[in-house]
């Protein structure tokens, strides 16, 4: 992993209005290409030509190819939170009353969803680089976990809560390797 991510500040948020659109162009081209070719597949100049930027304008925004992941990353990680944060308001006794197919159903839709319009994301999530932070949903499944089985100790909530995520990053491994990410029959098969 390249440290000048760490020297250099990941991204400077521009001022100028026509900076900020270049900016998220840039962002978008490099999630197309992510998605379509995965992240060790892409690099700044594919990035670059893919945006319709010159190489000095992306290198002028994020310093590194690293950078420009973590800010892909962050932006995930921001919008993830924010779904988990909403599942994790239903209260306790809601999730006791849930039949097991209407909880998968809440807990599996919103996510598929984010993904299904974010294909790149399956590659941060596959991914082994820091940036890949799970937390949010693994504690999102122990919090129903704990709902759903009260008298089990936070240790086995724990445990469980690690089990289901990456069973369910194992299936995202198929996914991506299976289905192209500009083809979205997996996609709509899952949210059928």
């Amino acid at each position: 992993m390249n440290t000048q991510c760490e020297a250099i500040p990941a991204f400077c948020p521009p001022r100028q209005q026509r900076a900020k659109i270049r900016v998220e162009s840039i962002l978008e081209a490099a999630a197309r290409l992510i998605a379509a070719r995965g992240m060790d597949d892409v690099n700044m100049r594919q990035i670059a030509e893919e945006a319709n930027a010159s190489l000095g304008s992306l290198y002028r925004f994020f310093p590194s190819q690293s950078c420009l992941f973590k800010k892909l990353a962050d932006n995930h990680a921001a919008e993830l939170k924010e779904i988990s944060e909403q599942l994790q308001s239903i209260g306790a006794e809601q999730w006791r009353d849930m039949n097991p197919l209407d909880i998968a159903g809440r807990l599996l839709k919103r996510y598929v969803g984010y993904i299904a319009h974010h294909p790149d994301f399956i590659w941060f999530a596959l991914s082994k680089h820091a940036w890949a932070d799970r937390s949010a949903f693994v504690e999102l499944l122990r919090h129903v976990l704990s709902a759903r089985m009260p008298l089990a100790d936070d240790a086995l909530h724990r445990n469980l809560s690690e089990m289901f995520h990456t069973l369910l990053l194992g299936g995202l491994a198929v996914a991506a390797r299976a289905a192209t990410a500009r083809s979205s029959g997996f996609w709509h098969w899952c949210l059928a």
